[in-house]
């Protein structure tokens, strides 16, 4: 049994160190950049908003320049013709609207674009914080098996050759063993958030998170409190100019009730002497829209829709802000602790516990039971770590 455990985390470990030396290591600042240059949604979105810009002529009629030809008999000829060429122009009241309707487009397209980027971002730095949370613990369990496995030579007198598994043999080896399962668990992990991480930067290959990453995520933001801002930045606009773009639309379905122009041209050949040159101009009356109202009352449900949904999500973001605010102090004031008096108190315990196992002076199963109770707490600093950075990337991603 002996023989069988050392053969094991001595091949494990050499397997670990090339696969950790065939991959190139991605920084966050690296991913980002990759990100805003590759992402084709991010790109699709782009021309999208180029649509809306190119879009000037809005406010015209959409109904084609229509040209007819009639050929018949006259009483004065058999080759009697009318040419006729019919341009409907559209309200000249909503084309003189349709020009602040367009520039609130452009307006709602500009935050809705930068909105996009930011929601990609925020997806990015969470996926590499979590990677990088995986890749730690991952790490921690590999240093204490590496502990392990110097400890194995110790185990002669432990474990004899041959011998018939004991409880204490049988600890042990589901101890090791459990340790080995978490570490392919977490490399498991570890490579779905790098596949994730390669989906959004459309880029395939197999990297390692940078270690000298900010252990602790710096929010982007001065001064972050909750009396500061009544709600999110960027978040809020869109629903902002979603409203303001309802507003432009209610004044635009209003300009479209008045009447639509028409022009015309025409060339009516009567006889080879006789020939009728004009030109002429109407409207269209919206008569049917005057007597039902529906457009009008359609839209003034989608403005009253509008204005809902800026007063809900102005009181609700104000509200997850405050959340998540009072996530961090609590995630803050969790981690000082632990950093000042519980991980000082688990490196102490591993060491002192290796340093006595080594002289003999404690048996292997409290050596063994220190070491899980010093790796439990190293780990859970780190599950609060992780907890407070994607608390604090999301509350960046609500003010900014």
């Amino acid at each position: 049994m002996k023989a069988f455990l050392l053969g094991f985390l001595l091949l494990f470990n050499l397997i670990a160190s090339a696969r950790d030396q065939s991959r190139g290591v991605l920084t966050l600042i690296a991913a980002i950049e990759k990100l805003e240059s590759a992402n084709l949604v991010l790109q699709n979105k782009n021309l999208e908003f180029k649509k809306i810009q190119d879009n000037k002529l809005g406010g015209l009629s959409k109904e084609p320049l229509s040209i007819s030809f009639f050929y018949g008999n006259t009483q004065y000829s058999k080759d009697g013709y009318i040419f006729e060429a019919r341009l409907p122009v559209g309200s000249i009241p909503a084309f003189l609207r349709y020009n602040d309707f367009h520039h609130q487009q452009i307006k709602l397209g500009e935050v809705e674009k930068e909105l996009l980027v930011k929601d990609f971002t925020k997806e990015l730095k969470i996926v590499y914080y979590q990677w990088l949370f995986a890749d730690k613990k991952k790490k921690i369990h590999e240093y204490f098996l590496n502990i392990f496995n110097q400890s194995i030579p110790l185990l002669e007198d432990t474990i004899p050759e041959n011998s018939e598994p004991s409880l204490k043999n049988l600890k042990i080896a589901m101890m090791i063993n459990g340790i080995l399962n978490e570490i392919k668990l977490l490399e498991t992990e570890t490579k779905k958030f790098g596949f994730q991480i390669n989906k959004l930067i459309m880029e395939a290959g197999e990297w390692t998170p940078d270690h000298n990453t900010s252990e602790i995520y710096v929010i982007q933001f001065p001064g972050i409190k909750g009396d500061e801002f009544p709600g999110p930045r960027l978040v809020l606009d869109t629903y902002s100019e979603k409203l303001e773009l309802e507003k432009e639309k209610t004044r635009l379905v209003k300009a479209e009730l008045f009447p639509s122009l028409v022009l015309g041209a025409f060339k009516q050949n009567i006889s080879p002497a006789i020939a009728f040159y004009g030109v002429y101009a109407g409207i269209n009356i919206p008569v049917w829209e005057w007597i039902s109202g529906s457009r009008q009352k359609n839209q003034s449900l989608n403005l009253i829709k509008a204005k809902n949904n800026f007063a809900y999500y102005e009181f609700a973001f104000k509200t997850i802000i405050d959340e998540l605010i009072n996530d961090l102090d609590g995630y803050h004031a969790t981690l000082q602790y632990k950093y000042a008096y519980v991980l000082p108190y688990a490196h102490a315990l591993r060491q002192n516990s290796v340093d006595r196992f080594f002289n003999q002076q404690i048996d292997y199963n409290e050596f063994l039971e220190n070491l899980k109770n010093a790796m439990s707490i190293e780990i859970s600093y780190l599950e609060t770590l992780n907890k407070y950075n994607i608390s604090a990337i999301e509350l960046e991603y609500m003010v900014q």
